[in-house]
């Protein structure tokens, strides 16, 4: 079983592209929706976890292989803050991933660590990364429109208007597959994720009033996408 551990890991760590056991710098990072400190001490490593503008999140702890260390909850006062400590219990490296859930289950942000044990049982981060969900709304003309991208790299688009019957149009122009598009009891919806780097424009029209809305949607050589236009034509 270790050894399907190890092969695992060694696996992760060519993904992520860690490059091999440089202990990394103390962290403190502000500019996300969920803030994060990592702090090596004496006897572990420290990783502080804060709401931020996501209130009343409920964090979640995986860790692979699970042998390699210990995650503990360390009790702290600072309201919607958390504080996790990593201790060595055998030699070797894991990948640790601290998962942020809002009320309603959905993901808003991940921290993944790449977590090594040295032989003293001295603990360090050898390398992190983390990727959090975007939120946008807008509101003109009586419309609202609101979508995210969340932290498998899809696009979620809600339209939110009831004094219509609304229908969702588009092909991805080769670069997207879309998804769930489909009317709803407040508007309409729909997913897309990107294949390749392009441009696409779906195009949302209202049954009975005959207005149609044009959201494009473009990907760069990396799939992240972004809400480029909202236009009512």
């Amino acid at each position: 079983m270790k050894k399907a551990y190890v092969l695992l890991l060694a696996l992760l760590l060519i993904l992520t592209g860690c490059s091999g056991k440089e202990k990394t710098n103390n962290a403190s990072v502000k500019d996300v929706c969920c803030p994060y400190e990592i702090n090596h001490k004496k006897d572990g490593v420290d990783i502080t976890l804060k709401d931020g503008e996501k209130k009343g999140i409920l964090w979640r702890v995986d860790t692979i292989p699970e042998y390699v260390c210990d995650v503990s909850q360390v009790d702290i006062v600072k309201e919607y803050t958390c504080q996790y400590r990593i201790t060595g219990k055998e030699e070797g490296a894991a990948q640790l991933t601290f998962t942020a859930l809002q009320s309603d289950e959905t993901v808003c942000f991940v921290l993944d660590l790449v977590v090594n044990v040295d032989s003293e049982g001295k603990v360090f981060v050898s390398s992190y990364q983390h990727q959090e969900r975007k939120d946008n709304s807008v509101d003109a003309d009586g419309l609202n429109y609101k979508w995210n991208v969340d932290i498998n790299g899809i696009l979620n688009f809600s339209f939110i208007n009831q004094e219509d019957h609304w229908s969702v149009s588009g092909d991805g122009a080769d670069a997207f597959v879309l998804s769930n598009m489909m009317s709803t009891p407040s508007g309409c919806k729909f997913s897309a994720q990107a294949k390749a780097a392009g441009q696409t424009t779906i195009v949302l029209t209202g049954e009975n009033s005959q207005r149609t809305i044009h959201i494009t949607i473009q990907a760069d050589d990396q799939r992240k996408m972004e809400v480029t236009s909202v236009q009512e034509q």
